[in-house]
């Protein structure tokens, strides 16, 4: 149900999977940001085309860790994504608790909808107007 929801997110970001692949992006960028500055001063300057290429390809390395350093800021404690997921969850929670005390009453007093509040019940139903089908007579002329 909705607590089982609420425990799998919470775990999926508290994970070491999660810290541990966003740490092993990191260094693997700054593997390939190596790897580019070696490449980088053995081509010859002068080739513009590979100018360019170099120039993407460091302008891509900085998406990537400014991706990477994204996740791992929305996947701390305290984050603001992660306070706002822990306040929906929290409310999904007690709808939830709303609909199963709601079952639990109405379990209880099956005629409830349809005869109202007893006297003593705490709840207070919702007074419907009539369906269609339900029009009052009309007197005959």
């Amino acid at each position: 149900g909705i607590t089982g929801v609420t425990t799998s997110a919470q775990t999926l970001l508290d994970s070491e999977e999660i810290k541990q692949a966003a740490a092993n992006l990191s260094a693997a960028l700054q593997e390939f940001q190596s790897l580019n500055q070696k490449l980088a001063a053995q081509v010859d300057p002068l080739s513009d085309e590979i100018n360019q290429t170099a120039q993407k390809t460091r302008e891509t390395l900085e998406r990537i860790q400014l991706a990477a350093e994204n996740i791992r800021r929305a996947t701390q404690p305290g984050s603001g994504l992660r306070l706002q997921l822990d306040d929906t969850l929290a409310q999904i929670a007690d709808a939830a608790n709303a609909i199963r005390n709601f079952a639990n009453f109405l379990e209880r007093n099956p005629n409830a909808l349809l005869a109202g509040k007893a006297s003593g019940e705490k709840t207070h139903p919702v007074k419907n107007p009539p369906l269609p089908s339900e029009k009052p007579a009309q007197p005959a002329e």
